[in-house]
């Protein structure tokens, strides 16, 4: 993963389709050629939880500041390869600092990106970067809002997308950052 500039980590989470890692290193980097090791994870389980789609979470600490993220697996637990349905970062205080305007809003601190994921999506997408009290809303291609939710706590916005929504290019806006979403 490349986030575009440093950013602290505390907290790596992957979330494994049945076709898991076995044994895996987390290695992060601020320049993309000289890799620390974050993380090393062996003799892990596949997942036998067939109420969780046989999906098996990792929560990895970490610390630190990289720009560059990346895992390297070295044995699998099944004869599949390797399947991650999801893998999520969350930084230290700094990087989820927020500031208080004189109108008493909050608003992002600027070394705090919006992310969305997954993206391109289908029926719901995570919205992470934003404060509580934060309003996150998706507009359409004209501008109009499909769709808002206040952000409750600290843990990533769920949203799930009207269905009557078309395919195509939306915009996800909090504070003063957007990203795009596009909705397959």
């Amino acid at each position: 993963m490349d986030y575009g500039r440093t950013i602290p980590l505390t907290t790596v989470t992957i979330v494994w389709e049945r076709a898991s890692a076995r044994d895996y290193r987390l290695l992060g980097s601020v320049d993309g050629t000289n890799w620390q090791e974050l993380a090393v994870r062996t003799n892990l389980p596949v997942s036998t939880d067939a109420a969780a789609d046989f999906r098996r979470t990792d929560v990895l600490t970490v610390s630190g500041s990289y720009r560059y993220l990346r895992m390297a697996a070295t044995a699998r637990t099944t004869v599949w390869g390797y399947s991650i349905f999801e893998l999520t970062t969350c930084g230290g205080t700094s990087a989820r600092a927020a500031l208080v305007t004189t109108s008493g809003q909050a608003r992002l601190n600027a070394t705090t990106p919006l992310m969305v994921w997954p993206n391109p999506a289908r029926s719901g997408v995570r919205v992470a970067g934003a404060v509580p009290g934060q309003l996150v809303q998706v507009l359409d291609a004209q501008g109009r809002v499909v769709l808002q939710q206040t952000v409750q706590n600290d843990a990533p916005l769920e949203l799930t997308l009207p269905a009557e929504l078309a395919r195509g290019l939306y915009l996800v806006r909090c504070g003063g950052q957007s990203s795009r979403l596009m909705l397959e």
